[in-house]
């Protein structure tokens, strides 16, 4: 079976997600990849915006998601963004979220957490 992949990597946020105190109240830098795997040959083919994932849509969901209710864990907002970007046309989705800065003390250049759904 052929697949296609749609990706958006490296998007940027400023929020206050965590389990310290720090972390909620000054805010850190965070970092989102999303790859959607599709069932192909659809856009491909057909060259209709129906038959694919808008990137914009991506943006927004991730944005919404980064922007809103706190989560201690970065497992969670990586899930929430996951379960709203699966739906059709999409096989799977893989999302990646990362700190940028890490509080953990010495020299890091990011943790992160990686959800994918099937």
């Amino acid at each position: 079976m052929t697949a296609c992949r749609i990706f958006v990597r490296d998007m940027r946020f400023f929020a206050r997600h965590g389990l310290l105190d720090t972390e909620t109240r000054v805010g850190q830098l965070f970092a989102v990849d999303v790859e959607v795997v599709l069932d192909a040959p659809g856009a491909a083919e057909s060259g209709s915006l129906v038959d694919t994932v808008d990137y914009r849509r991506v943006w927004e969901v991730v944005h919404t998601v980064m922007m809103g209710a706190h989560e201690d864990l970065m497992e969670r907002l990586a899930y929430r963004i996951a379960a709203a970007l699966l739906e059709a046309p999409a096989r799977s989705v893989r999302v990646q979220v990362r700190k940028l800065t890490p509080p953990l003390g010495g020299p890091t250049a990011e943790v992160g957490a990686e959800v994918v759904l099937e």
